[in-house]
């Protein structure tokens, strides 16, 4: 029952990191790796989630591995779901270390002029709108 459990999770967990590798969530206050840094551009944001989603499926496809080896070696129940809750609050650390990565890397403002409506980065804008939200830009 505990294989079925962890085994269910991390492949949930890992499906909704899929969306976020893949660039598809745009920047919201809910569903992503949510950071100062990230909701600094358009950009941060998402290169931060595909930062944050390639970390988190490769530590969960770790963990699931050795999961997957305990259970090879005859350890069930109680001890694999032990080892199943650990691996899953190993994702703490993980996500502590890409906090502090992510804000002393993405840290300094965009270069250049962010849109005032979404933050998108203007450089060599000459249009007159924003490509990413459409707004116009102030002069």
């Amino acid at each position: 029952m505990h294989e079925l459990v962890f085994g269910g999770i991390f492949l949930l967990l890992i499906a909704l990191m899929v969306p976020l590798l893949l660039g598809r969530i745009p920047p919201n206050g809910w569903y992503g790796f949510r950071t100062p840094a990230a909701f600094r551009s358009t950009h941060n944001w998402y290169r931060i989630n595909r930062l944050a989603a390639i970390w988190t499926i490769v530590y969960l496809a770790i963990a699931g591995m050795v999961c997957a080896g305990l259970i090879l070696h005859g350890i069930t129940g109680p001890q694999l779901g032990w080892f199943g809750a650990a691996a899953l609050l190993g994702l703490v650390p993980v996500m502590l270390v890409l906090i502090i990565y992510t804000e002393a890397n993405f840290a300094g403002k965009p270069a250049g002029k962010p849109c005032e409506t979404c933050g998108y980065n203007l450089t060599g804008n000459v249009s007159g709108t924003c490509p990413e939200c459409g707004s116009p830009i102030s002069r």
